[in-house]
């Protein structure tokens, strides 16, 4: 299986189909499919608390991941930088996955609140 990063830039070219190397990153998440993937996360009835997304390509698909903070000021899992093609650096996971994704193997989406009031209006 191929999981690689997936820069989090500006550029609204799909994921299917673009041509990768071994050792850099093709593969880019424009700023509306790394909110869309915020909006799902936060529509899966999550208990109040706070949450990050991380998003990964595998077999050509785009996959996502909600892990759930320790407290409403500490992460489950840190984040730490990683240069791709370009010199840019991308936020990605400094330790593994809860489903077994390896350190630096998923790009950080973005982060999100529930409180109660949320809660208690999808009910």
């Amino acid at each position: 299986m191929d999981r690689k990063p997936i820069a989090a830039v500006e550029r609204a070219e799909p994921l299917v189909g673009q041509a990768r190397e071994a050792d850099t990153i093709k593969a880019k998440l424009d700023r509306k499919t790394a909110n869309a993937l915020i909006k799902v996360a936060m529509r899966q009835g999550h208990p109040p608390g706070k949450y990050d997304v991380f998003a990964w390509e595998e077999d050509r698909k785009l996959h996502s991941l909600t892990v759930a903070w320790k407290s409403y000021t500490r992460r489950s899992i840190e984040l730490e930088n990683v240069s791709v093609e370009g010199g840019e650096d991308i936020p990605t996971n400094a330790a593994p996955l809860p489903n077994g994704m390896a350190r630096n193997s998923a790009c950080y989406v973005g982060s999100f609140r529930i409180d109660r009031t949320q809660q208690a209006e999808g009910a």
